[in-house]
């Protein structure tokens, strides 16, 4: 059993590595063989446009209060600790931190539909994709440990700011009026080296501005990564069901915007799928969070069988 054991594991790692490696290479491989995806003036044409009470878009903005209770309630059961079953300190940190993106998801999405463009998408974005790597974490942690799910969590915060940052902060507005300002204040003998760095920096800026392609594969690659590391790796919890009922509750979800305007007319314009769609996301911590209530530690169940008389 001891050996059977050991080439268990040593499949799974192997396995790990393929999946892993492959990954990355496709990833790769989209990045540097594909064109920049600008982001489309289409993404910000919803199918319910309607202002009502005053309020643009109305049902965009007002769907988005179940993410703001469920957010504060799970951020405080998490930081209280005495609903949530959670067995480590790290792991307290990390779901706090999912529960604080979830109510930042609230707040960021409803200033976005309160006026859709490209500048106020971010804080739409930003918040979902830590929500996103903080769920993701908490997984590693559950099947890797605390230590390799902190890192993991750093390592995806970085990434998630680095998204955001290419897509919309890199390209700064280096103007004819902007040059003129930076010759004015450095010395003659250095003015064209400025103004050189300043047109290469608007070169590589045109290029990189307005790119999507890092944000879609970080929010296409955590959510489906949570399913296939759940079905691979065996959690020290039980109840792991839970993370493929979200996982199913997310794909319902982008299929509910994916089809916006159609399910809009299919229910008589009465709630657009996009509206749905935050909706049916806001289900997903609370799914969570009747996981974490109900979820035991195994090697616990085993020692309380071992004690019945």
């Amino acid at each position: 059993m001891g050996l059977g054991w050991i080439v268990n594991q040593q499949c799974r790692r192997w396995t790990t590595s393929r999946v892993c490696g492959a990954t990355f290479l496709c990833c790769m491989c989209f990045i540097l063989f594909t064109p920049t995806i600008p982001r489309s003036p289409k993404h910000h044409q919803f199918g319910d446009m309607r202002n009502l009470l005053g309020v643009p878009n109305t049902l965009n903005v007002m769907t988005n209060f179940p993410f703001l209770v469920v957010g504060i309630l799970g951020l405080v059961l998490a930081l209280e600790g005495g609903v949530f079953n959670i067995s480590s300190q790290g792991e307290v940190w990390i779901w706090a931190l999912f529960y604080a993106g979830i109510a930042g998801v609230a707040f960021g999405s409803a200033y976005y539909h309160l006026k859709p463009d490209d500048h106020r998408v971010l804080w739409d974005t930003l918040p979902m994709m830590v929500a996103f790597s903080s769920l993701f974490s908490s997984l590693v942690v559950e099947r890797f440990g605390q230590r390799i799910g902190l890192c993991c969590l750093f390592a995806l915060i970085v990434a998630a700011f680095l998204c955001v940052v290419y897509e919309r902060l890199v390209n700064f507005p280096f103007s004819n009026s902007y040059l003129f300002v930076l010759e004015a204040y450095t010395p003659s003998e250095g003015a064209e080296v400025v103004k050189f760095y300043a047109e290469f920096c608007l070169l590589v800026g045109c290029r990189i501005y307005n790119d999507i392609r890092f944000c879609v594969i970080f929010q296409l690659t955590l959510p489906l990564a949570i399913p296939v590391i759940a079905l691979m790796y065996r959690s020290k919890y039980t109840h792991s069901r839970y993370w493929f009922m979200s996982t199913g509750i997310y794909l319902l979800a982008k299929f509910e915007g994916v089809t916006d305007k159609k399910l809009y007319y299919v229910n008589n314009y009465i709630i657009s799928g996009h509206s749905m769609e935050h909706l049916c996301l806001a289900l997903i911590p609370v799914s969570l969070s009747v996981m974490l209530i109900y979820r035991e530690l195994k090697f616990q169940r085993i020692v309380d069988v071992k004690d019945r008389p």
